[in-house]
């Protein structure tokens, strides 16, 4: 015969739970930005003398009528109202599922926070089930204080160590997710991130007007090449580009980041467009060239597209019609013209961004449709003509607005041959099919050696 649970040995099984759960939910703070749900439990678990709520009705307790608190035979509590409902019949308990009655006795309010304890443990294992985290050190962080008082770090001995990707998360101080994807994807980027690990970076002294950031920015891909660190906390970057107007706490893109660390550098990452534009008058031809280091690619309007279609929708030809006449110098008179677009010079590092948000009679709309991009790029007709090929290792990818959204970066880990996602300080492995999506913003295309190319 089964002996019946005393309350006594029902509170203490209760309490070695809430232990249990406690040092569960406490060990994993970092999966607070994993996903939207688990960071509203993990809130509520810190409001939670705010939320405790009853399992059966789902009413807020109060300490006094109907809401007040009692205590089921299974250890659970239940609300005054659901009591006297249920006393004699008895309950299924929301937690447990066991058929259970109500004891007349208020329970201790550490029992409330066992409840809540244990919703948010059942949560936290579910969420760690679905979602192969990868531990990437035992030492969990540093800050920038650490990296100040650190001597200058010596690079590794081959630069056959630049390429592996390091696993190293970074801290969201706030609406940083922009920053940290950026800092991800360049520290991925070997020809940028090879400046900051020997002697290159003194040749650009003299033309860096914000040294500072650059400086800092080496600070960062330094320590994430110890691979000591599971995630890092870059406060004092976070400060540097508030002031070159990425304030704190506020939504930014992170195309515009891309684009200020990349100014400090000229010939390398800089690629040419040509802009012919043709009076059909007189035939006159007057020739534009125009420097980039990101290639914005308007989507067509279509819900599903490729990334051929984008570059066939930014090299076709524009017309200049009646409402919009070009200046020929020659006619001397506003005439109808053509213009043709050309891509005349090919970066090494080739950075296409998608033209998702639009901005119109005062708001930003994004465009969700899918644009599928290949792994392996060669160059459309209308660019360079040197035969070229570029392998995708990195995708940006942007969800939700442009004032409430979230960054992302995915990264092509050559010394695993897996891809890897980093959202802020979680860092997860990821299958190939599952990087085109529609939340993919900034494509990253590095040149293939020519030998590569011609085989």
């Amino acid at each position: 015969m089964l002996q019946r649970m005393s309350y006594k040995e029902s509170k203490r099984k209760r309490a070695q739970t809430c232990v249990k759960y406690a040092k569960l939910v406490l060990s994993n703070k970092s999966l607070r930005n994993e996903n939207r749900m688990l960071k509203k439990v993990v809130n509520d678990f810190e409001n939670v003398f705010r939320t405790i709520t009853c399992p059966k009705c789902k009413g807020p307790f109060s300490q006094r009528g109907f809401m007040s608190p009692r205590m089921l035979t299974c250890g659970h509590t239940s609300c005054q109202n659901c009591y006297k409902t249920t006393k004699t019949t008895g309950v299924s308990c929301p937690l447990c599922q066991k058929i259970t009655t109500v004891k007349s006795k208020k329970p201790p309010i550490n029992l409330y926070l066992i409840d809540m304890m244990e919703k948010i443990g059942k949560i936290i294992l579910t969420t760690k089930k679905k979602s192969k985290l990868i531990n990437t050190s035992k030492s969990s962080s540093v800050t920038d204080d650490q990296l100040k008082n650190r001597n200058e770090l010596s690079p590794p001995a081959k630069m056959a160590k630049f390429s592996q990707l390091t696993l190293t998360g970074l801290e969201n101080l706030g609406n940083t997710c922009f920053m940290n994807a950026c800092i991800q994807i360049m520290n991925a980027t070997t020809p940028f991130s090879c400046l900051f690990l020997d002697d290159s970076i003194a040749q650009y002294k003299s033309k860096i007007c914000k040294e500072s950031l650059v400086e800092e920015f080496g600070k960062i891909v330094r320590c994430i090449r110890t691979h000591k660190y599971a995630f890092i906390a870059p406060r004092n970057f976070k400060v540097l580009i508030s002031r070159y107007g990425f304030e704190s706490d506020c939504q930014h893109d992170c195309q515009e980041l891309l684009t200020s660390l990349l100014n400090h550098f000229h010939d390398e990452f800089k690629g040419e467009i040509k802009n012919e534009t043709q009076c059909i008058t007189c035939t006159k031809k007057s020739v534009a060239s125009q420097e980039f280091f990101i290639l914005n690619l308007p989507i067509p309007n279509s819900t599903k597209c490729s990334l051929n279609d984008c570059f066939k929708e930014f090299l076709k030809i524009e017309r200049l019609g009646k409402r919009s006449k070009w200046n020929c110098s020659s006619c001397n008179a506003p005439r109808e013209a053509e213009i043709r677009t050309e891509l005349t010079k090919m970066p090494p590092i080739f950075i296409i961004a998608l033209n998702r948000f639009k901005f119109g009679s005062g708001l930003c709309r994004k465009n969700n449709n899918l644009v599928t991009f290949p792994l392996d790029l060669f160059l459309p007709s209308g660019a360079e003509k040197k035969k070229k090929q570029y392998h995708l290792y990195g995708v940006i990818n942007h969800f939700g607005s442009l004032n409430q959204g979230h960054y992302t970066a995915s990264i092509f880990n050559d010394g695993v041959d897996k891809w890897i996602n980093f959202d802020d300080k979680v860092i997860h492995e990821m299958s190939s099919l599952d990087i085109v999506t529609k939340s993919a913003y900034i494509l990253f295309y590095a040149l293939l050696p020519l030998a590569t190319t011609e085989k």
